[in-house]
């Protein structure tokens, strides 16, 4: 089985952006439970661009448009093997915060952001190492229900699936290939859009593309 690990993190930013994480991944009964869970807080500075209008003498246009999200979070999900190499479960988030946007005139709104999901994550794994893989195909999916009877604002649905491929072309070659996918379906708040950027695609302003679908 891989090695389980627990995990204390906590990262400042020169943008004044700054979080604390504890957390543990386990991989018990030789992989055959996987267990994930974390704990944390952020206050996290970031950008995206909307378009407003009547601003500046009437100008219309799309701005860059700063926020601050601050607040704490729980997260879990257990799986289990139900076949060789494919695993199904359960897990949950939660998240407590304030989002707070700059619009262009300077002003300032506050939006809450409570979260509270249920989701059914799936995986499919080949690997032949959980850290440091050079063969293999890992398929990772989350199904998320954010309804309002768990206390929550907004009533929708997040889906999630990536699929990594490795394959080692030499001694000190691996070729590594990815695919990445977000759908929200529903009543989406701002806060929980997504965007394309961090680790899947670089070179643009992070925050420019972001939407209900990525």
């Amino acid at each position: 089985a891989p090695l389980s690990r627990v995990i204390g993190v906590g990262n400042y930013a020169t943008n004044d952006s700054y979080y604390i994480m504890l957390g543990t991944r386990l991989y018990l009964m030789e992989d055959y439970w996987r267990i994930l869970a974390a704990v944390g807080y952020i206050n996290y500075n970031f950008q995206a661009f909307q378009t407003f209008e009547d601003v500046d003498g009437g100008q219309a246009g799309v701005y860059e448009t700063p926020y601050t999200t601050k607040g704490s979070l729980f997260a879990f999900a257990l799986q289990r093997r139900v076949f060789e190499n494919f695993y199904l479960g359960i897990g949950g988030f939660m998240m407590r915060s304030d989002v707070i946007v700059t619009l262009p005139d300077g002003s300032e709104v506050v939006e809450p952001n409570n979260i509270n999901s249920l989701s059914v994550p799936i995986s499919y794994d080949t690997r032949n190492s959980i850290y440091n893989p050079s063969d293999g195909l890992f398929v990772d999916g989350r199904f998320s229900m954010i309804p309002e009877w768990l206390d929550n604002d907004n009533d929708f649905i997040k889906t999630m699936l990536y699929v990594n491929h490795y394959k080692k072309l030499g001694d000190h070659k691996i070729l590594a290939s990815r695919f990445a996918m977000k759908a929200n379906f529903g009543d989406v708040p701002f806060a929980s859009q997504d965007y394309i950027g961090q680790t899947d695609l670089r070179g643009y302003t992070q925050g420019e593309y972001r939407g209900n679908q990525t």
